[in-house]
């Protein structure tokens, strides 16, 4: 099976469960994808909103019912944990539905929010508003991205094949 069948035939639920697990680097790969007719972009963006929202309900939910565990406690007395609660303390709209574009704060904010007073409906409505906005950022960009990769490569066929594997070797370096 080539990999465009496979894209074709896994590619949205695995955009989906990408957006959930690796987030920016899945969503990027979708909209590339989307670009070279794999995917349709619209259907990425709907994958990577519905994927970025499940995860972050999820894990707002974790924080409500076991905010108050030994372990949640341990994961929210780290430095981004704590970063998270004083932007949420200072600005709590603005982190609600700004929190999953800020670096290093993405996993850890729901847990904080779902910990924290802020209500389940505000967290709800923000996390919808803001899953929908960053699905469309990040296929836009992959997209785009996936449009300069052609155009640089250009008459080489699959180049963005070395590009794709290339990109979790990078990733697992930085570890």
């Amino acid at each position: 099976m080539s990999l465009e069948a496979l894209i074709a035939a896994y590619g949205l639920p695995m955009v989906l469960l990408g957006a959930a697990l690796e987030g920016e680097t899945a969503a990027l790969l979708a909209g590339m994808a989307a670009h070279r007719g794999w995917l349709s972009l619209p259907a990425v963006m709907a994958a990577l909103a519905l994927g970025s929202f499940i995860n972050d309900q999820g894990l707002f939910l974790v924080g409500r019912r076991l905010g108050r565990s030994a372990r949640v406690q341990g994961w929210l007395a780290k430095p981004a944990a704590k970063r998270a609660v004083d932007l949420l303390e200072r600005r709590p709209l603005v982190f609600l539905l700004s929190f999953r574009f800020l670096w290093g704060l993405r996993t850890v904010s729901p847990l904080v929010i779902g910990a924290s007073k802020v209500s389940a409906r505000l967290y709800l409505l923000c996390n919808v508003v803001a899953a929908i906005a960053w699905g469309v950022l990040f296929a836009s960009l992959g997209y785009v991205f996936g449009a300069g990769i052609t155009r640089a490569f250009g008459r080489i066929q699959h180049a963005e094949h070395l590009f794709l594997l290339a990109i979790p070797i990078a990733l697992r370096s930085e570890e």
